[in-house]
């Protein structure tokens, strides 16, 4: 029986679980980074009898043991899934090519993080779904399989991930028996196509009124709607906050509205 070892959020292992036999799953791995899932997590370890590992930061003292613990479940395959931190060298080397990734993205495009804010920021027509070969940079090994979807005009950044997040189990679902069963070959990504994400932070989000064009203006408000805080402009020294999706005509009322004073 392939022993699976898990690795990602509350949402991303639960996913897995779905389609993944119990009796296969040795363990799951958190990111310590992100705290709030932690609790969700151990329940999902419990349901499924197998041990949860929390992923520290590499330069702390606590990492040889995170290390140790993954040695030890003795898993074949890696499988991540919605996941903060980076998986290293020496834990990708256990696993001898059959450690796999789910990226909400059509790699090599928007390799990194926030790839469905940075599909919508960049006015893209089409992101999607990539399972990968993990490596040792974020999202660069090669692609197992793929699924498409298309970015509407009255998309958010909610409404396309809730997409992708369909997008994403049907796609596990046709591929995850194989990723089982053997080592699939993959497809090397075109890295001169490639465009790579920086985090977002609580101070990019600002609307130039001076540089930016009404669609950009349009597209940056939607990839951070609620329940992020909103893109914001400046007005008397302080943060105006649009978190709610604004079409281009209303977009191009607020400017008029901006210049009006």
């Amino acid at each position: 029986m392939t022993k699976v070892l898990l690795v990602g959020d509350s949402f991303g292992v639960s996913q897995l679980m779905e389609l993944i036999p119990v009796e296969s799953i040795c363990g799951i791995v958190g990111a310590s980074v992100r705290p709030r899932y932690i609790n969700e997590l151990e329940e999902l370890s419990a349901q499924s009898n197998a041990q949860l590992i929390i992923q520290p930061k590499y330069n702390t003292p606590d990492y040889t043991e995170f290390s140790r613990r993954v040695q030890e479940c003795g898993a074949d395959v890696l499988i991540c899934n919605s996941y903060s931190m980076l998986i290293r060298g020496d834990i990708l080397e256990l696993f001898g090519g059959r450690a796999y990734n789910v990226h909400y993205a059509l790699l090599p495009l928007n390799r990194g993080p926030n790839p469905v804010q940075w599909a919508i920021i960049r006015d893209e027509s089409v992101t999607g779904v990539t399972i990968h070969r993990m490596s040792e940079g974020f999202d660069e090994g090669e692609i197992i399989s793929s699924a498409r979807e298309e970015i509407r005009e009255t998309d958010t950044w909610v409404s396309l991930n809730e997409r992708l997040k369909q997008r994403a189990f049907d796609l596990l679902s046709r591929t995850v028996p194989a990723l089982l069963r053997e080592k699939p070959e993959g497809t090397k990504q075109d890295d001169s196509r490639a465009t790579k994400n920086p985090r977002l932070t609580p101070d990019y989000p600002c609307i130039d009124f001076d540089s930016m064009t009404d669609r950009g203006i349009f597209n940056l408000i939607r990839a951070q709607v609620k329940p992020l805080r909103g893109a914001y402009y400046e007005k008397e020294g302080e943060r105006v906050y649009v978190d709610c999706y604004l079409s281009m005509e209303e977009v191009g009322r607020l400017r008029k509205d901006r210049e009006r004073g």
